[in-house]
Order: C-alpha cells, then sequence, then structure tokens
C-alpha cells in the first residue's frame, strides 16, 4: 500500500452522512472515527472505529444509501480509501468462491445493520460504544451541517 493513498482528516471532519451513497469503504490507518445516528435532532453514538477496522464495508456489493454518519472524534485519522472497483478487481485474482462469500457475508452484515438501526438495538456492554457531551454534539451537528451544504445534500 503505497502513502500516496492514505488521506488525512481532522476532529470534526465529516466522512460521509446518513443517506448519502458511497461508492468506497474506508481502511483506518491511525485515530478514531466516531459513527452516528441521526436520530429526530440528536445525534446517537453507534461504534467507534479505530486502526485496522475497515467503515463501507457492507456496502461493497449493494447500493444502498449508507445508514450513519461518520464523523474524526478527536484529533487526526490516516486512512485508505478503497472503491468498491479496486475490491472486485481483486477479488478477480481470487477463487469465484471467494468472492461469493464476500458478497454473502457483507450483504448479511448489511441486514444486520438495517435490524440493529430500525430497532434501536444497542449493546450497552460493547467496547465501541461513547458517549458525546452536549458541546461535542453541537459541534459535530454544525460540521454536519456544513458538509451536507457543500456537497449540495
Amino acid at each position: 500500500m503505497s502513502s500516496d493513498m492514505i488521506q488525512k482528516v481532522s476532529e470534526g471532519d465529516v466522512l460521509f452522512v446518513k443517506g448519502e451513497a458511497i461508492n468506497q469503504f474506508y481502511l483506518i490507518r491511525s485515530g478514531e472515527i466516531g459513527l452516528f445516528w441521526e436520530k429526530e435532532k440528536h445525534l446517537v453514538p453507534f461504534k467507534r472505529v479505530s486502526a485496522k477496522e475497515f467503515i463501507g464495508e457492507e456496502e461493497l456489493f449493494s447500493h444502498k444509501a449508507w445508514p450513519w454518519t461518520a464523523i474524526v472524534l478527536s484529533g487526526e485519522v490516516q486512512f485508505v480509501p478503497l472503491t468498491k472497483k479496486e475490491v472486485r478487481g481483486a477479488l478477480k485474482e481470487c477463487p469465484e468462491w471467494v468472492g461469493s462469500l464476500l458478497k454473502v457475508l457483507c450483504e448479511r452484515l448489511a441486514d444486520t445493520a438495517d435490524i440493529i438501526q430500525e430497532h434501536n438495538i444497542i449493546d450497552e456492554y460493547s467496547d465501541q460504544l461513547f458517549e458525546i457531551d452536549e458541546k461535542h454534539e453541537n459541534f459535530y451537528k454544525r460540521k454536519i451541517s456544513e458538509y451536507r451544504q457543500e456537497k449540495g445534500l
């Protein structure tokens, strides 16, 4: 993986918002990103994603809109964006069953994420859960609003 592929973002930067179609997924190299549900006028923290984890893999084989909003929580985050086309190209080098297996797993993961969101299921004991105070929530909501305005969403 070449260093020119690595991108950097800072605290409060929005990677994507709920309902946005994404054509890539992200390999997190360092830092932490928060995934949030946007419920009415509040941001509900759902999951903390850090180094060596992915964001967006659920949509690798689908064209569904993204169900969460992703925001850099603190400091700097380094990530590698991988397009669906790049991943599918790499899968062509593997036996056909590898791509089929990955597709089924991604579809099941996306379906599970839909159920979790629909029924507001959160595991209180998950080490990936986190809370934000009102100051941070207002800061993130302002950044989300700016992002949507900039992208025309």
